[in-house]
């Protein structure tokens, strides 16, 4: 299937420039409440969703775990190999109730769930992965649900990982924002949805190195910056896109503020670029800052 085309090309920064993720400081988390057992899902209807540059029907319908021949059939007057940015789409139901998910092949492991209630009512949830596995996984996708038995109150989001590859022994935070105003106390509760072991890594990404990475975290806590350079591991390999996600911690090892920089500037091997990543806490006090790397050719 052919991307999505966007006629403008500004989907990519080629100066390198940050690109903003909702990261606002919010109120403390102290009433987040985690649920031992899964709250129920919402009734669900079907998802409006909007392509952006790059998005093909099959990774749309990968995200939402629906068959591609369901996607088209919901959207007969889309061209899938010429959809333009902004289309909408239909995604309908993977099932009759649409409760149905289809299993993982790959097991994540779970660290910790952390939802932060923001100034605007609205809540911010970062579940954070780790992959014990010994080859590298993508499609990382996971329903985050937010509940509050006193008001009646359900919601559920699809959240997404700020880059496609996590290689093995690294951890990325799943997040999704809940629109406000949100009923407090509120109770959280989570479900996988997709994990893709990564077999043609080489063909689709290239290993790359940090180097002269400096972070540098502000007097009250509630921002850092990380400057640094990005080079290839392989000095015969080139770089069209580069993606990296700068990923604050609080001293309790809890995520609490994740910000995303992109470049569409060509690396080749043996050459680097600089990066200057600004992460804002949407809660407690930053205490570290890890960086996550994405390339392809």
């Amino acid at each position: 299937m052919l991307p999505a085309c966007n006629t403008s090309m500004n989907n990519f920064n080629s100066t390198g420039q940050l690109t903003p993720y909702r990261t606002e400081t919010s109120l403390p988390a102290a009433i987040v409440q985690l649920t031992p057992t899964p709250l129920p899902f919402p009734t669900p209807t079907p998802t409006i969703y909007v392509v952006s540059a790059g998005e093909t029907i099959s990774a749309i319908a990968l995200r939402y775990q629906v068959d591609i021949a369901a996607i088209l059939a919901a959207n007969p007057q889309v061209n899938p190999s010429a959809m333009s940015v902004g289309t909408k789409l239909i995604i309908p139901l993977s099932s009759g109730n649409g409760q149905t998910i289809n299993s993982t092949p790959v097991a994540l492991r779970v660290v910790a769930l952390n939802c932060l209630l923001l100034r605007d009512g609205g809540v911010q949830c970062f579940l954070l992965v780790k992959n014990d596995q010994s080859l590298p996984v993508e499609s990382i996708y996971a329903h985050i649900i937010l509940g509050n038995s006193q008001g009646g109150q359900l919601m559920d989001q699809t959240g997404t990982s700020p880059v496609d590859i996590l290689y093995p022994g690294q951890t990325v935070p799943i997040t999704a924002y809940f629109q406000g105003p949100v009923t407090t106390p509120f109770q959280t509760s989570y479900q996988i949805i997709s994990v893709q072991e990564v077999q043609d890594g080489n063909a689709r990404y290239l290993d790359t190195n940090v180097e002269n990475q400096q972070i540098k975290i502000s007097s009250d806590g509630l921002s850092a910056v990380v400057n640094g350079q990005i080079a290839l591991k392989d000095v015969n390999k080139k770089a069209s896109k580069i993606l990296l996600a700068g990923v604050a911690y609080d001293a309790k090892d809890q995520v609490v503020g994740v910000r995303r920089w992109e470049s569409s500037n060509l690396l080749p091997g043996g050459q680097k670029i600089s990066f200057s990543i600004q992460v804002y806490s949407a809660g407690a006090s930053i205490s570290r800052v890890e960086v996550l790397t994405e390339s392809r050719p």
